[in-house]
């Protein structure tokens, strides 16, 4: 059985119908932007709710049988942005740095390589034209994070090895940010051999985001922060601060995004569940309508 076949029969879908839309799935995109901490713009491909669904079913049907290297701390299940800062807590050095322009520098062959030995070339086809826009795999889309992970199986598997012949480190890969820690100082040819590697599977390393850090500043880690005293983790005591403000400006005056709100809380639940019910039972009998908790 095809995986067209497969898809029609578990979506209640005719073939006809799923090619009518996976044939043309780059009319199924809608491109809008975000913007980061420092404003820059990047373009999102949001798949219309056709494409979802077919996404869905090669994430559910597909992708989840393919390996993914235990340093991949983003997108599967039991990962999360924690357990990837926490595996880093009891280091004294690290550092960070970042791959650019990631899902767009995946190409067309590293994909259809994942499913190489294991479908036709028609399945093969079938399988790219549902998650794959105009040869790129499109930052927005529902397969995505787990085509990343599995794209760069090989690479974080042979970091490691070539990482553990210079220097005892601990790594970690969350999406595009890479992270090396050690309870020594890093060496330079630790970075020079990221760069290396990288370059060998078609990536750039970002310099722009690329930093040491060590207990004697503030060390964060995608968002989290590193305590250098206890060596626990948290979001930091300057935007716990500025959270409760937020808080109280909303509930008070009604001043605020309550969305935003509520997404830094549930940021914060995930990161440290006793500050988070600290907030939450501070706060608790101003809000009465239940808009933030």
């Amino acid at each position: 059985m095809t995986i067209l076949e497969k898809m029609s029969r578990d979506l209640g879908l005719s073939e006809k119908y799923i090619l009518s839309k996976i044939n043309r799935s780059y009319i199924f995109y809608s491109k809008h932007f975000t913007y980061n901490k420092r404003g820059k713009k990047r373009e999102v491909y949001e798949p219309s709710a056709e494409l979802k669904l077919f996404q869905t079913w090669v994430n559910k049907n597909i992708l989840v049988h393919y390996p993914v290297s235990i340093y991949a701390t983003a997108y599967e299940d039991e990962t999360s942005i924690r357990k990837n800062a926490y595996r880093h807590k009891d280091s004294s050095y690290i550092l960070h740095t970042d791959i650019r322009h990631f899902f767009e520098s995946i190409t067309f062959k590293q994909v259809s390589e994942i499913f190489r030995n294991d479908y036709s070339e028609e399945d093969i086809q079938t399988i790219l034209k549902i998650v794959m826009l105009n040869g790129k795999v499109p930052t927005g889309s529902i397969t995505a994070p787990r085509i990343a992970n599995r794209v760069m199986y090989d690479f974080d598997e042979e970091l490691v090895d070539e990482l553990s012949k210079i220097q005892k480190v601990i790594y970690t890969r969350y999406a595009d940010d890479i992270v090396i820690s050690s309870e020594e100082y890093i060496r330079e040819d630790i970075l020079q051999k990221i760069i290396e590697l990288l370059k060998k599977y078609g990536f750039e390393c970002n310099k722009d985001k690329t930093y040491y850090a060590n207990k004697r500043c503030r060390r964060n880690i995608t968002g989290v922060v590193l305590d250098n005293n206890h060596d626990s983790i948290s979001i930091g005591w300057r935007r716990y601060k500025d959270l409760k403000l937020k808080i109280y400006k909303y509930l008070k005056y009604g001043d605020g995004n309550k969305e935003s709100i509520r997404g830094e809380l549930a940021f914060l639940k995930g990161i440290n569940g006793n500050k988070y019910l600290a907030i939450k039972n501070h706060y608790k009998d101003m809000d009465l309508n239940g808009d933030i908790f």
